[in-house]
């Protein structure tokens, strides 16, 4: 039987792949702040830039036209997501359920809040903004706003018995600094590619990415896949845990 453990690293898999992302260049002034001595990721050459996630959870810069391919795979990772929490409300008992899914709702609740912040501020940070991005984030937008249409319906008593998706509580100003007691601290699960901006991937074995997932979330799976998308140091993550 699939393990809470395997089924948190599929959904947050789920959530993360075939996805499309760019880091204002605020934030990224911000990140390397906090970083200090653990500064080993150069953050400015992403500052502004449009990246892709695929449906490995490869990151790069795509070419302009290639960018709204990228994302037309989200709507069947998030309908599996779909499909694991009915198997799991079938197979657990009431009350395990019901943690699991409200954790879930407090997951996805981010990456709504994400996705729109993302195409309301996209013509602020990407100054060669052209029709493909503003589609493929408009789009993307639309396919997470579904899915939370497809939990309402496929849901509705669970929905009700934790009041609805949690109230976004990030605020990023388009111009002003993040303040890192809540922003900072969310924006840090965005992910930040890890090649310089050339179309060149990132290659690890499905078992590294595997193994990568299962450490991260095994003891706290209500927090997200930070170390392998945003490549901090490993010291700076058992700070955070202990």
């Amino acid at each position: 039987m699939e393990s809470i453990g395997d089924f948190y690293d599929r959904i947050y898999k789920n959530f993360l792949c075939c996805s499309a992302l760019y880091l204002p260049r605020f934030l990224a002034e911000e990140i390397e702040r906090v970083q200090k001595s653990a500064n080993d990721l150069d953050v400015q050459q992403y500052a502004d830039t449009v990246f892709v996630l695929d449906q490995k959870g490869h990151n790069f810069v795509p070419e302009k036209h290639e960018l709204p391919s990228h994302v037309v795979g989200k709507k069947i990772l998030l309908e599996d997501n779909l499909f694991l929490l009915l198997q799991k409300r079938d197979s657990y008992l009431p009350e395990t359920f019901a943690y699991i899914f409200k954790k879930y709702c407090q997951q996805f609740a981010f990456y709504l809040w994400l996705v729109e912040w993302l195409d309301d501020n996209l013509k602020t940070h990407i100054t060669d903004c052209d029709e493909d991005a503003e589609r493929t984030f408009r789009d993307q937008r639309k396919i997470f706003s579904k899915h939370k249409e497809e939990l309402w319906r496929m849901f509705r008593r669970e929905m009700f018995k934790i009041g609805g998706l949690p109230m976004t509580r990030f605020e990023l100003n388009g111009t002003n600094k993040a303040e890192p007691s809540k922003d900072l601290e969310e924006m840090k699960r965005i992910m930040i590619p890890k090649t310089e901006i050339e179309r060149k991937r990132t290659v690890k074995s499905r078992r590294e990415k595997i193994t990568e997932l299962k450490d991260f979330t095994k003891g706290y799976a209500d927090e997200l896949i930070l170390e392998r998308v945003f490549n901090m140091k490993q010291d700076s993550r058992k700070n955070h845990t202990e």
